[in-house]
Order: structure tokens, then sequence, then C-alpha cells
């Protein structure tokens, strides 16, 4: 205001512009006077409401005014740690030991960066590595095994028809979408499955094999039971399979899988007198149609797996057809040892050559035949 008033500089004006000076002053005086009022009072005001909302505040702690006080639900902290302990055997179970994304030295990539080639190389390793090592165990430690059988035999004329194995396993069994298999959750329980199928060793009446000779004429009530309580089991499994399915609307789909795994893996050998299920056969034909991204079906797609290496450790990947294939390979390669066999199959005064006839199933007295 002082700012305003006439200064001694304004000794020289003249009277009307002295006049006209003191007229701004005086209009310009009461604006100013009314907005620092107007100032002054939203400041109060202000003050006011910051009052208001701190007596709110307290009402709402101490419950003043109808509010209640904010307190933390007693439920939620154990559920916070059962979350937090879900999630760390989440990690636990399901963290690859080795990355999925390709491997690359110096910049150069040895393995293409999408996954899927990585996924397929270590699921071939691993199912190698564990075959490897199931030989060198059972060979060690049991007596019911292929005693011919060496791992240099497995690598050498079994190694393509694993790998084969393994690619449509791969394929068909979705593994290409999920993580890769070197996790906790998938070899424990392939190891697993080793050790079960291991200690059949020590009940009795497993000691049969899966053919129709030694269904209807050999095996024990015991082991019906046994293998009912396993059509249940599996039974179960697949109709949880279905169901999932159906509400996924994929009922069709995986029909039409199904469908053609059978039609080209089980129907051109399933007539055979010479058919055998081998349960390394069982395990890979099985396993491969588990393959929903849910725990269950994880489980049993991994215990499957476990069943085709511990097949193939302990007995070979024998073929499905037995001898029957082994005398086509034979004949078609021309194998010179076959002639003595042919020759004495020729000759009708033969005595000392015996044809190569399977055991009737219908017939339990035809012990001597051929047994696949």
């Amino acid at each position: 205001m002082t700012a305003l008033a006439p200064s001694s500089s304004s000794k020289g004006l003249s009277g009307s512009e002295r006049e006209t000076d003191s007229e701004d002053v005086d209009v310009l005086q009461p604006l100013h006077g009314k907005k620092i009022n107007e100032e002054f009072e939203d400041y109060s005001n202000s003050d006011d409401d910051d009052d208001d909302n701190n007596n709110n505040t307290n009402n709402n702690i101490s419950g003043g005014d109808g509010y209640e006080p904010l307190r933390q639900d007693p439920r939620s902290a154990p559920k916070q740690q059962q979350q937090q302990q879900r999630s760390w055997m989440d990690t636990l179970l399901h963290k690859t030991l080795l990355p999925d994304t390709g491997f690359s030295i110096k910049g150069h990539p040895i393995l293409e960066a999408n996954g899927v080639a990585t996924k397929l190389l270590k699921f071939v390793v691993w199912t190698f590595a564990m075959i490897a090592v199931m030989h060198f165990l059972v060979a060690h430690l049991f007596e019911d095994r292929d005693k011919m059988l060496r791992w240099d035999y497995i690598w050498r004329y079994e190694s393509d028809l694993i790998v084969r194995d393994c690619v449509v396993f791969f394929v068909v069994g979705r593994l290409w979408e999920k993580p890769g298999i070197d996790n906790l959750a998938w070899m424990a329980t392939a190891v697993m499955s080793n050790m079960y199928f291991e200690s059949q060793n020590f009940v009795w009446f497993l000691q049969h094999s899966v053919t129709l000779f030694q269904m209807h004429c050999i095996w024990p009530w015991e082991l019906w039971v046994f293998a009912l309580v396993l059509i249940v089991a599996a039974g179960g499994l697949v109709a949880a399979h279905a169901l999932k399915a159906y509400r996924d609307k994929m009922v069709a789909s995986k029909l039409t899988e199904v469908g053609l795994c059978v039609l080209f893996f089980m129907v051109p050998m399933i007539t055979s007198d010479y058919f055998h299920l081998h349960h390394w056969y069982a395990g890979w034909l099985m396993g491969m149609q588990f393959n929903y991204d849910v725990w269950w079906s994880r489980l049993a797609m991994a215990w499957c797996w476990g069943m085709y290496v511990n097949g193939i450790a302990v007995y070979g990947r024998d073929p499905v057809l037995t001898c029957e294939y082994a005398y086509f390979l034979t004949l078609d390669n021309r194998c010179p040892y076959i002639s003595c066999y042919l020759e004495g199959m020729a000759d009708v005064n033969n005595t000392s050559v015996k044809e190569m006839v399977p055991v009737d199933w219908r017939n339990c007295t035809a012990t001597d035949d051929y047994h696949p």
C-alpha cells in the first residue's frame, strides 16, 4: 500500500496529474484489500478443512461416527504364507536345469533360440542317460533281466529307434509347448516309475508277460486282481482326460489324435500271433496321449516315460512282433544263416530243425512251441 502513495518525485507533477494519481490510489487500495481478505478467508477455510479431515481420520481410527477401525483379516496371513510356499515349491519342482532358449558360444548359436530344438535335444539326451544308468544298476543288482543285453548293443542296434520314439513322443505329447523335461518333478516321477517296475521282481505273481497265451493259460488269480486294479486306475485317468477334452471342446481333435496313433502304431501288429505287449511299448504308446498341461496329466506322462526307459534298460527295445519281425528282416536281407532253416523246412525227412510256430493261446497244452 505504501508503494502506491505519492513520493517526493511527484512534486513536479501538475495538479491534474496529481489528482489522477490520487484517484488511482483510491481505486486500487480497496481492490487489493479485498483480494487479501479473500486469500485470508480461503486460507482459514483450508485450515478448517484440514482440521475436519484430521477429525474424520481420527474418527475412522478410533471407531467414532459409525466408522470401524481398519483391521487386517487374521485369515489372510496363512493364505499369504501358503501362496508363498506354493510358489517356492512350484519353482523348485519345475525349474529346468538348463535353459530352453538355445545354446551359443561367443555369440555363435549352437541351437536355435526358439526352444523347440533345445527341448528335443534335452529330452533325447536325458532318455539315453537314464537308460544307461538304469541298465548299469539293473545289471549289478537284479537277476530278472536280459543277461545277453549290453549297453553297446543298445547303442549300436537300437539308438536310432529310440531317437525316433523320442521324436514321435515329443510331437504327439506336446512337449514342444511345455518347459523342458529337465526339472525335478518330471525326473523324480520317471525315477519312481523305474523303481516301481524293478520292485515287481519281489512279487511272485508279477513274474509273467502280457501275451494271450500267458493270460489265458498261466496267469494266477492274484495277477488278474492286480490287473483289474490297474484297469480301473487307468480308466479313471482316461476319463479325466476325456472330461477335460469335453470342457475344452477338443473331443473330436483328441479322438482323431488317438485314432491315428492306434491306426499307425497298433492296428498293423495287433492281429499277429507273435504280438507281445512290451512295457516299453505300452509306456510309449500311452504316455504320449497324456499331453495336457496340468499336473496330473504331466505326472502320468512322466510315469509312462519312466516305464519306457525301464523296459529298454532291462530287456532292450525288442520288436513288438518278436521273432516274426526278426524272421522278416533275415529273409529280406538274405542273411546266409537262414539257409539252414529253409533247407530243413524243405526237407520232408527233416527231424532236427523245428519250425518256428508260435504257441496257440487257445491250447494250453502246447507249451513246446515258441512263446513270443
